[in-house]
Formats: structure tokens, sequence, C-alpha cells
């Protein structure tokens, strides 16, 4: 700022002899008058002093909004979203997300699970968060260049296969009957329905209680749609040795029968460990299950609670995203899977991705679960449903204070507020006292600059009193020697508000420019790297068959997913690819240079994205039929170079192999060279040709993905890759 207001004193004199000429054109004569004086003298304190005083005033102003800005951001990490709800007796009451919807101005109420964890060998203290991944963007506070994470949670979510009920229904009615087969026990039998609702919590409901295998009757309203059916839950106590047996029958929704079949139920307990003699079928609309006990460690305790559930099995790990504390103290990687116990049981878990925080006052090492995933694991291996702890709102701006106040209001929950919490971090005493300070330098700089002036006009005034007397002799009036000092002194701090704004502007400007402009360079520097250095590419060698490796179908999407923010949002293109290499085959047959007697290294490669990326000119695209010769295509280049055309027939053979038959199908053209998607097969473009005598000649045709199995299983080594 320094170095600008100085500046203004060097382009002062210049810039008052532009304005000398510009109003020399004019009649104006109170400017001229006042442009000659200003040009007379040196005005360097006037000058210096505005130009300081708008550069601090701007910077203090910058900086101000970048502390404002900053709390804002503290705010969204602590609560993570515009409202967040807690459960002060831990267990919601049967409408708490009825009345959150009535909420005024609330546009999304997410329900949340938290718990308290301890991960890996050292026991590292850890917060485990759980909400539905899907909808989550929207309410969450997270960085927007990490909102995609929830995308990747989203796409390995668990599979559960629930019941969907007719749309519209209102009633759930049928008949159940439940019996314990023991000793001295009349204990009856309650069963629950379990729906699975859309925000991605259970809803239990009771059906009654059977004693003695007595039918009961029920009819229970259902949730809004759309009504998943989840499965069913069975209470009861008993001795150590107890069989229990369920049956459900005639199960409508609003008279229409549910159809429970087209898949596998199961029986199981809250111990998730699978019990001989255990049985859950289905047929139509009745269920039947049966679950046996026979446990020598309960022998002598008498009745002891029996819990289980009737559900279908389900498939999939619980996606999770985990910060880098959590990812270390667990000693995994992102995409490798385990088994953790996340609030209620031991479940199998997929590390999808990592965050460096999550927002929601949170711990350094944290976990974020998808709580669906989570849901539908607990109940579907374990019976287990669980109470949601928390509800995370999202609130417009203009309807905050409303929803605030309405919230407060309801019963059984703590109201914690983000701008309320933004408020308290503004009047934090070091930062309002440095916000302040930064304030009153601006203020002082612009008094200062004022004082300046005033003095400045004063001086002149009382210096030039013999000139602006001659003035007024020579017919000058009163107004114009006034506006003659008023253009004078404006000029003058026309010229340091410029100046200081300009100042102001680079100190604020220059470090996102710098970083513009270096983030520009490092595209140029990395856009000439080899492929090899530039891209990241992960390759396999086949099997000794030729055989694809196990987990390749899919790999793409995972390797993408498992790259640490920001990597992942900055891939622009990627490929999976197939190839024998040339230096690893030598070609054999009776066309051009081997005819002559030449060596031909050809290698064989499939791509993604290659049709697309060419242009035929002769023939058609390979499709290899099982028992065929394998079809390939190669360039106009390898073909006129190695006089190939539609119907020659090859042969390719690795050292010490048979050939593998081959069948030029297609020349094409690339529709871009320089894609980068031929980096890695130059010579499928270009053949290398020889440079001594005995070199060969190197060039790479392309297939597709069944040519390159057939390859394989003919004894070409195969690599896939990634990139």
């Amino acid at each position: 700022m320094l170095a600008g207001a100085v500046a203004a004193l060097r382009i002062l004199p210049p810039l008052t002899r532009l304005a000398q000429r510009y109003v020399d054109r004019t009649r104006a004569t109170a400017a001229m008058l006042g442009r000659w004086q200003a040009g007379r003298r040196p005005h360097a304190g006037p000058v210096l002093l505005v130009a300081l005083a708008v550069a601090v005033s701007a910077l203090a102003w910058s900086l101000a909004g970048t502390t404002g800005r900053s709390l804002t951001d503290q705010a969204d990490h602590r609560v993570g979203a515009d409202l967040r709800l807690t459960e002060t007796a831990g267990t919601p009451p049967a409408d708490r997300a009825a009345q959150l919807a009535r909420l005024p101005g609330v546009t999304a109420a997410l329900p949340a699970w938290r718990a308290t964890l301890s991960l890996g060998a050292t026991a590292q203290p850890a917060s485990l968060v759980a909400v539905d991944a899907g909808t989550a963007t929207g309410v969450v506070r997270l960085r927007p260049d990490l909102a995609d994470v929830f995308t990747q949670v989203t796409r390995a979510r668990v599979d559960a296969p629930h019941t969907a009920l007719p749309v519209g229904a209102r009633r759930l009615t049928g008949r159940f009957t439940g019996t314990v087969t023991a000793t001295d026990t009349t204990a009856p039998v309650r069963a629950f329905a379990v729906f699975a609702e859309p925000a991605g919590t259970h809803r239990r409901v009771p059906l009654g209680a059977s004693r003695d295998g007595r039918a009961v009757d029920f009819t229970v309203d259902l949730p809004q749609d759309p009504a998943r059916l989840a499965g069913f839950t069975v209470e009861t106590t008993g001795p150590a040795k107890l069989v229990v047996d369920w049956q459900l029958r005639d199960l409508r929704a609003d008279s229409r029968p549910v159809d429970l079949g087209g898949g596998p139920w199961h029986t199981v307990d809250r111990g998730g460990v699978t019990r001989d003699g255990t049985t859950a079928t289905a047929a139509g609309d009745t269920l039947t299950a049966r679950w046996v006990r026979d446990d020598d460690t309960r022998r002598g305790r008498g009745g002891s609670p029996v819990r289980l559930a009737v559900t279908r099995p389900a498939a999939g790990r619980v996606p999770l995203l985990v910060t880098p504390q959590a990812l270390a103290a667990l000693r995994l990687a992102v995409g490798d899977d385990t088994r953790l116990f996340l609030g209620a049981a031991e479940v199998d878990v997929h590390v999808v991705g990592t965050v460096e925080a999550f927002p929601g006052d949170t711990a350094a090492a944290t976990v974020f679960a998808d709580l669906p995933s989570l849901r539908d694991r607990i109940f579907h291996d374990r019976g287990l449903t669980r109470d949601v702890q928390e509800w995370w709102l999202s609130v417009p701006t203009d309807r905050h204070d409303d929803a605030v106040t309405a919230a407060g209001a309801l019963t059984g929950v703590d109201v914690l507020d983000r701008q309320a919490v933004a408020r308290d971090l503004a009047g934090d005493p070091f930062g309002a006292g440095a916000r302040g300070a930064l304030f009153a330098a601006a203020l002082g700089a612009v008094l200062l600059a004022a004082v300046g002036i005033a003095v400045d006009v004063s001086a002149t005034a009382r210096r030039r009193a013999t000139e602006l007397a001659v003035l007024r002799a020579l017919g000058a009036t009163h107004r114009t020697v006034t506006r003659s000092l008023v253009t004078e002194q404006a000029f003058l701090a026309g010229t340091g508000v410029a100046v200081g704004l300009v100042a102001a502007a680079l100190v604020t400007g220059a470090p996102r420019l710098t970083n513009g402009l270096a983030d520009r360079s490092l595209h140029a520097d990395l856009a000439p790297l080899p492929h090899q250095v530039r891209d990241l590419t992960i390759e396999v060698r086949a099997g000794a068959d030729g055989a694809t490796p196990t987990g390749a179908a899919g790999a793409l999407e995972r390797f993408h997913a498992a790259l640490p923010q920001p990597l992942s949002a900055l891939v622009d293109q990627r490929w999976q690819a197939a190839a024998v290499a040339a230096d690893t085959a030598t070609a054999s047959g009776d066309v051009g240079p081997l005819a002559e007697g030449g060596t031909v290294r050809l290698g064989l490669r499939t791509q993604t994205g290659l049709p697309e990326a060419t242009r035929l000119t002769a023939g058609t695209w390979p499709r290899t039929d099982l028992g065929r010769p394998v079809q390939v295509a190669v360039s106009q280049a390898v073909a006129d170079t190695l006089a190939l055309r539609p119907g020659v027939r090859l042969g390719v053979a690795a050292p010490g192999q048979p050939p593998a038959d081959l069948l030029v199908t297609g020349v094409f053209q690339p529709a871009r060279p320089a894609d980068p998607l031929w980096a890695a097969m130059p010579q499928a473009v270009e053949p290398l040709l020889p440079i001594n005598d005995g070199d060969p000649f190197v060039a790479v045709a392309v297939t597709d993905p069944a040519g390159l199995a057939a390859a394989g299983r003919a004894g070409l080594p195969v690599t896939h890759s990634w990139r």
C-alpha cells in the first residue's frame, strides 16, 4: 500500500499535464484554473494521505469480509446443518418427524445416529455419524468441493429386499399366532411390524400378543407412501431350552393381499447366530417362522427374554466415509473391507472414501455411515432397531428465525442454531478486538487524510491571496475562484482515491491472481509430460489362461471413487484396457514385410472409447466370436506399412507358444491423433520403422474384449490396466 501511495506521487505531474491539455479545449474557466494550480507546485502530502486512507479502508473491509466468511464456515462445521436438534430423552416421540415437517420454512429433516467409537488396537476415540447419504447434500454443511462424496456412498448402498406395499394403502391387516414350547412357561408372544421409512429409519408398530397359540387379528395404520415392510419382530420370555413358533396369515393392505414370497426369509436373534432348527418360509400372504434355543449357559436362570426378527437377508457392506485419522487408526486404505462395531452391533463395512473432517461437532477421527445401509444391516442381520438421537434440518435464510422459535417450543429437544453459533463466534473478544483495530486504523487514516486536505486547502488559500485578488480584479467571480479551488482539491483527492483502490485491489487480489497463474502454469507444465508421469495407471497381469482378474468388472468406478478428494473431482478422462505388449508378440504371414522375411512385433489392445475415437475407412469394427480367429482393426498408417487390408489373416505368437490366428476386419483413421486416449498405444496410430538391418517393425492392432480374451487363451501374455 505504501508503494502504491509513492507511485501516486510519481504519476501526479504527468497526470496533471494530461488533464490540463484536456481542459484547455473547453471553456470551463474554473476547471482550467484548478488544473493549472494543481500542476504549479507539488501536493505530495494530501495525495499520499488519501491514497493510504483509501487503501487501508479497503483492506480493512476485505479482511472483515474474510473473517466473516471464516466464522460462517466454523459455524457450519460445528453445527453441520442450519439447525441440529438433539433428543434429550434419547428416544423421540412417534410423531417427531411430523412435528418437524410442520415447522415453518423447514425444507428437509434428516434423522441421524451418533455414537462414540474406539478404533483400532490403540482404541482411538472417534465419532460415528450416520445420516441418509442420498439426501444429505442439501442439508449437511459440507464444503462444496466435497459434496460428491455422498454420491460415492449412495452408489455402494446396502441392498435390502423390503416388501413394497400398494401405493395409497392406509391399513395393514392380518392374523398371527405364537407358541412357546418349553417347560413351565405361559409367556405371551408379542409381534411387531417393522417399516422402513424414506428418511432412513425404522418404524416399529405393535400387532398384539398371542398366548398358547391363540390367533390374534390386527389392524394397524400404515406410514405415508411409499410404505415398505422390512419384516417383523417377535418377543417373549422363556427358559434356556425352548422353541418359538410364529405364523402370520392373510396379510392384506386395504383388503389387497400382500405377497411375501419372491425371496428367502430367515429368523435371527440379536446375537446374529444361526441356530439349528431355526427356519422361516413364506408363501403368498403367509409367513411361518421357528426359532430354537438350547443354551446350557442359561440353565438355572429362569425366564430370559427372547427377541427375534423375521426378515429377508440383506446383501452388501455398509459404505463408510472416514477421516484420515480414523483411517490410520484402523490401518486401512480406501477400498478395504473390515468389520466394525457401529453403535449397536458389529457389521461388515467398506471404506469408499475419505474427508479431511466431517461437520457436526465431531472428533478428529470420524466415521460417517449411510443411515439406510446401517439400519438395514443391523436389522436384517440381528433384528435390532435403534432410535434417532438427532435431527438435521435445512431452513431457508428468510424463514430461519421463525423455524428457530418454533423448534424451541418443541418438548424434549435441544436446538443448536448455526446462525447463533456464528454470532457467538463473532463476539469472541480476540476476534472482535482485531476487527475493531482494523476499522480504527482505517478511520484514523481517513480522519488524517481529511485533516491533511483541510490544512492544504487553508494553506493554499493563504499563499494565493494575492493571486486570487488579481483574478478578482480581472473579473473572476467569487464563484469561479471557489470552483477552481474545489476542482484542484477534487483532482488531487481523486488521484489519491484511484491509486488507493488500485493498491488495495492488488493487496487483496494478488494471492488469488497468483494462485490462478500458478495453476495455469502447472497445467501447462504437465500437459507435455508422458502419460506414465502425468496420469495414474494401475496394471494387473491376467491369469495363465488369459482369465480376467477377479474384481475387474466395475474396477474403473471403484478406483475413481477411491481417489482422495479433491483428486476424484479433477479426473478428466479415464479408460479401462487390456493389451498384449508388442515386444512380447511376433507376427507371421505372407503379406508386406512378412512376405519379404522381415520381423514384425505386433501388439494387441482393447480399450474403452476406441470405437468413438476412430473413423472407419474400410471394413468393420472387430467382433470376435468364440472359436473363431481374433478380429482386429489397424490404423491407415499401419495398414500402408504392413500391406494389410480387411480379409488378411496373420498369426501372432509369444516366444515358445503356437501362434494365435488374427483376421483383419477394418482399417481406421484416428479422429484426433493427439487425443490422450492414444498416448498409451502410439504404435496403433503410427508404426515404428526399422532403423538398422534386422530391426523389427513395431505396430499395435486394436480388437474387442472377446478378442483379447481369446488371445490370452492362446498363450499370449495379457495385461489389464485402468488409467
